[in-house]
């Protein structure tokens, strides 16, 4: 359309279009729409050109397309432009609008020919899905964890955990569609900096969650579906330290001053290089006090006898269990008891090695570098390996911490 013909369609008609008022007439037979949109509609055969020029001052306006029953232009006062169809213009279309695209995207006559696709019904678009608006993502997720058996996989339950710990402090109250993917990502890359593996775990599990809330149509889509966090290449950590023989004969001289259960705890661990959590729960029917050894785990099968896995018990370490010897239950028993009715009934659990022991533990000995339990266990369990036969290694290793205890040489 020439410059100076636009000039004057603004000039002339209200809104830049030249129409007529198809409300003013009662007995105009598409006076059902009045009901679907603003009471001033106007009509006019709609061309490319007039689409481009057409504006709305400050309401929202629409436009009727008299080339093709039922198609309608909204103008909106940011100037967006849309078709949508209404069902009214079918004998049997019913109440209700059907979008058909934007003015940007389809040429009027693209917008009359989908409109008759709808028209015909070989076009149905999806129905719009309504969404809970008030469903909180700590509610939410809550769900979701009553829905997957926390017992059935460990994953879950340390899902869980992330949850607590990384997300729903931030944003557990807001309202799970109103999370956008910005607020996700800096949760997600608030854990990556402080913990990368953690964040890569974090994200997986939220792509998890995401698509379950999808799946329950609480979400439309899910916002982190292709995210990735891309981190650099780490170097490899250096391996720790090993405990030599003359620091694992330190702790064990040093324990005695923890007191009990602790130093027998400790140095039942160094004798035999046992996991401090597998001392914990040692009881009096785990010993063979006559054949000296320490039954760790027992299997019984159906057709055969029970398979049973053990260690071998030094004198040393048959000397340091003696006075438990008449105990029943757990050797190192938690001094807090379960009571019922008043009474009570025994030990709940095995004692806690705590942090503090094993802190004051450090302060004791001469070994420079932060140490731990674990570090016992692989010192000592590297040093029975240097050894053939079991029984023979653990009476050898007994031997070399004896000789390491009298002489201040590293053997």
């Amino acid at each position: 359309m020439p410059q100076i013909m636009k000039d004057r369609v603004m000039q002339t008609f209200v809104h830049g279009l030249p129409f007529k008022d198809i409300d003013a007439d009662p007995s105009n037979s598409r006076e059902v729409m009045s009901n679907l949109v603003p009471s001033k509609i106007l009509a006019v055969s709609l061309t490319d050109e007039l689409v481009q020029v057409a504006v709305c001052a400050s309401k929202e306006s629409w436009v009727y397309d008299e080339g093709f029953p039922g198609l309608l232009l909204r103008l909106r006062p940011a100037g967006g432009k849309s078709y949508y169809y209404l069902r009214s213009a079918r004998e049997d279309g019913g109440s209700g609008r059907d979008f058909v695209g934007d003015a940007s995207d389809f040429t009027i006559s693209q917008a009359r020919e989908k409109a008759r696709w709808i028209a015909d019904g070989n076009y149905l678009a999806e129905p719009t899905r309504q969404f809970p608006l008030k469903l909180t993502l700590r509610k939410a997720s809550a769900k979701y964890f009553q829905e997957h058996s926390l017992d059935e996989s460990g994953w879950f339950k340390t899902v869980e955990q992330r949850f607590d710990r990384d997300i729903l402090p931030k944003l557990g109250a807001r309202a799970l569609v109103s999370i956008r993917k910005r607020d996700w990502l800096t949760q997600i890359e608030t854990v990556t900096l402080d913990a990368p593996r953690r964040g890569v775990a974090l994200l997986r599990a939220l792509k998890s969650f995401l698509n379950w809330a999808v799946s329950r149509n609480l979400l439309e889509a899910n916002p982190l579906s292709r995210h990735k966090i891309e981190l650099p290449d780490f170097p490899a950590p250096e391996a720790p330290p090993r405990l030599s023989i003359r620091n694992l004969a330190d702790i064990y001289e040093k324990a005695v001053q923890l007191g009990e259960p602790w130093s027998s705890m400790v140095r039942l661990m160094i004798l035999t290089g046992v996991p401090m959590e597998t001392v914990r729960h040692l009881r009096g029917s785990d010993v063979d006090w006559d054949k000296h050894f320490w039954v760790l785990e027992r299997h019984g099968g159906f057709d055969g006898p029970d398979t049973v896995v053990s260690v071998c018990l030094s004198a040393e370490a048959m000397t340091l269990l003696e006075p438990y010897r008449d105990r029943t239950g757990y050797f190192f028993a938690s001094p807090k008891t379960r009571s019922t009715n008043g009474f009570n009934i025994g030990p709940a659990a095995p004692i806690n090695f705590y942090t503090e022991v094993l802190d004051r533990l450090r302060r004791l000995t001469y070994v420079q570098w932060r140490w731990g339990v674990r570090d016992i266990a692989r010192g000592v369990g590297s040093a029975i390996e240097e050894s053939g036969d079991a029984k023979v290694a653990v009476r050898l290793w007994a031997t070399r911490l004896a000789k390491a205890l009298e002489l201040d040489v590293t053997l």
